[in-house]
């Protein structure tokens, strides 16, 4: 069986998020939460490392989102990345987390060093 895990979408979101997402799923598994709403603004991501996708999440047929916060260096690096949120809990925070933490973007014209940004991937099976 062949399992598409993230396909980037190049949308920014206010306190900046940027959602990954995958082509339409095989099987219609139910999140337990619908995925948090966020404002769009420009924020670019120039280097992307794909999240890796659980065998526990492809045997259990298992989708969700995590939601995370972080801050920019000058650089664009991601730094003070922290999990908000998440369905279901405890399954793709690890994957998430170690994603962003290669994450690079552009950095924001009005980009102060105290913002704080949210960035929120969507795993699903496809």
């Amino acid at each position: 069986m062949n399992f598409k895990i993230l396909r980037i979408l190049s949308t920014a979101l206010i306190t900046s998020v940027v959602s990954a997402c995958v082509s339409p799923p095989l099987y219609h598994n139910v999140m337990s939460r619908p995925v948090p709403q966020i404002v769009e603004m420009d924020l670019k991501p120039i280097k992307v490392e794909q999240p890796c996708f659980p065998m526990k999440a492809i045997r259990q047929h298992a989708e969700g989102w995590v939601q995370v916060e972080f801050s920019l260096d000058q650089s664009g690096k991601v730094t003070e990345l922290v999990t908000l949120d998440n369905s279901p809990p405890g399954l793709f925070e690890n994957c998430a987390i170690d994603s962003m933490k290669q994450w690079v973007f552009e950095i924001p014209k009005a980009h102060q060093p105290d913002n704080r940004y949210q960035f929120v991937f969507k795993f699903e099976l496809g």
